[in-house]
């Protein structure tokens, strides 16, 4: 089992909070046994943790605030012993796409000019670099589109202000104008708004998955050790196209073949409900059983 948790974050607030959680739930006494629990105060940047010390590291949606991410998943896999496993998700590119749109539209509109209103983030398509710059093994990148519904933008605003999640971008370009934050709300209505008056926001999820690497992965063939050629496998898919070929029905409607899969990517769409109503995209993830002595958890 777990033997030890090692919990950081940059605020010492947050630190002393779930040290009272902790021992909050100590004191009730019929829980099951706690394992040892360390709090450390850090920064990813300059991750406080010794190289091969720990088993498992969570890093949930805190990896989006890091200016330098190769290197900090670089200092994730130094500190993981061997077979040791990296478990994150972050906010990605996609995400508030409705209100980038809106700011800049209305910025273009009444300021003639476009200022970054979003703090930049990472990409689907960047992810896996990332994890391989890392030297990260079986390196895995899935999504989910998380769609919550507001009443109006500036509920929007309160909710990432309480979420800390405000641009933080050192920029020289002064705030917003009222003029132009409203008018962007009223074009945030007109070009994403739904039918009853809500307005949706996106939070795009990227989860990132990597393994420190270890002699008991899976490891590519010795390069021209392949028995086959593409040329022989090309003529055999040749070969069971021109001999299957395809199946048309009696009343002429569309062949359908039973080899053949329709692959549809997770959607999402604003459902009716209340202001925060969440629509959530359902996407498959593989898993790994866990076994070791201690894991660092990196929260946000």
């Amino acid at each position: 089992g777990i033997q030890e948790v090692i919990l950081m974050d940059t605020s010492r607030a947050m630190l002393d909070r779930a040290k009272r959680l902790e021992e909050r739930h100590r004191a009730k006494g019929n829980n099951p046994p706690w394992p040892a629990m360390r709090y450390v105060q850090g920064d990813e940047e300059d991750l406080p943790l010794a190289e091969h010390s720990v088993d498992v590291i969570f890093c949930p949606l805190g990896l989006h605030w890091i200016n330098n991410l190769p290197g900090a998943v670089a200092q994730c896999r130094r500190a993981l012993k061997p077979d040791g496993l990296l478990l994150s998700a972050l906010l990605g590119g996609d995400s508030l796409q409705e209100l980038r749109i809106s700011c800049a539209l209305a910025e273009q509109e009444l300021e003639g000019g476009v200022a970054s209103r979003i703090s930049p983030l990472a990409h689907v398509r960047d992810a896996g670099n990332i994890l391989t710059m890392a030297a990260m093994n079986i390196p895995s990148v899935d999504m989910d589109d998380v769609v919550v519904r507001y009443s109006h933008p500036a509920k929007l605003i309160t909710h990432l202000r309480a979420m800390g999640e405000t641009n933080a971008t050192k920029t020289s370009r002064r705030p917003i104008r009222r003029t132009t934050a409203l008018r962007a709300a009223e074009l945030y209505h007109e070009h994403f708004g739904d039918e009853d008056g809500m307005v949706p926001a996106t939070f795009q999820i990227v989860y990132l998955t990597g393994w420190s690497p270890h002699g008991s992965h899976q490891q590519p063939a010795r390069r021209g050790s392949a028995t086959v050629s593409f040329e022989d496998l090309e003529k055999a898919i040749s070969e069971f196209e021109h001999e299957d070929g395809p199946t048309n029905s009696a009343d002429g409607d569309t062949p359908s073949s039973s080899n053949a899969a329709g692959i549809s990517e997770g959607s999402t769409g604003a459902g009716q409900g209340s202001p925060g109503d969440v629509d959530k995209s359902d996407t498959g993830h593989g898993d790994k059983s866990l076994g070791g002595s201690s894991a660092g958890v990196i929260p946000r």
